[in-house]
């Protein structure tokens, strides 16, 4: 297995970006400023509230709103990866609870943009969350690291930008379950990639495999294909390893073995995949 750390650029203009957008200042009910559209993005953040609310001095008003957008270039994995598992982790700075304990949320994002945010990206943001922290567990002084689902996973593109957002659970399932308090404030405060370095950025680490592509000999593709007789494997050491190569003739494929040569003499039978550009084995 092998593993792929990434991290959202920094500014705009490039293939990814991160940062903030929230609706705000306002005099709303929860479910009105939840449904409103944003009022300021903000993509030159360093360290501030990434997913936050802030009460009005109106009763079960508020003023303040804010989401947090993490974009990732994945592209290095290619369609050939599996991915096993994966991590998104957010460097805390700092937390409050003044209305209450909500979690943190990692959801889908889809800005309009890979490399910008807007306002009107506020509404650009998922609700199936694919992992959450509570209140109490939230790091001000360190990674908190959110070991994503199999939803988070297939959120992930192989060729692409990855594209997440974060939220106070409270948004995520549009309901307000703690306690109002006049000019109280419940937020998630954390860097973004606009720290110097990237040892508090926010970053995505990949566990993924790759299928071993197989040279293959007598190869031809479309209505003229013609039976596979043989094939010269990589140059790859197979302990542990096993390969069955299948023929591939008009009628598909078929069960017959051909003659290999090469590293994977040696190697026996389990599934392959034929695809546009060869054989690849699967692990």
């Amino acid at each position: 297995m092998a593993t792929l750390t990434v991290y959202p650029e920094a500014g705009t203009g490039g293939t990814s970006v991160d940062g903030r957008i929230y609706r705000g200042p306002v005099d709303e009910t929860f479910a009105t400023i939840r449904a409103g559209a944003g009022s300021t993005a903000d993509t030159s953040v360093v360290n501030d509230n990434a997913a936050f609310l802030y009460a009005n001095t109106t009763s079960n008003h508020y003023q303040f709103l804010t989401r947090s957008y993490y974009l990732f270039n994945t592209s290095a994995l290619t369609t050939g990866a599996t991915v096993s598992a994966a991590i998104l982790s957010i460097y805390g700075s700092g937390k409050s609870n003044g209305l209450g304990d909500p979690g943190l949320d990692i959801v889908s994002s889809s800005p309009a943009s890979n490399n910008n945010l807007v306002a009107s990206d506020f509404s650009n943001i998922g609700t199936t969350v694919f992992a959450t922290m509570a209140y109490a567990s939230y790091s001000t002084s360190a990674y908190n690291d959110f070991t994503l689902d199999s939803n988070g996973i297939a959120n992930i593109s192989k060729v692409s930008i990855s594209k997440f957002g974060s939220r106070v659970t409270w948004d995520t399932a549009n309901s307000f379950t703690g306690a109002w308090a006049s000019n109280g404030i419940s937020t998630f405060q954390s860097y973004y990639s606009e720290e110097t370095g990237t040892s508090k950025d926010p970053k995505l680490v990949i566990t993924y495999t790759l299928a071993t592509e197989i040279a293959a000999t007598n190869v031809t593709f479309g209505n003229d294909e013609v039976d596979r007789t043989s094939y010269t494997t990589a140059s790859v050491s197979p302990t542990a390893d096993k390969l069955n190569l299948l023929t591939v003739g008009s009628g598909g494929l078929t069960g017959s073995v051909p003659t290999v040569t090469g590293a994977g003499a040696a190697w026996t039978q389990v599934n392959t995949q034929l695809l546009d550009d060869g054989l690849k084995r699967i692990t």
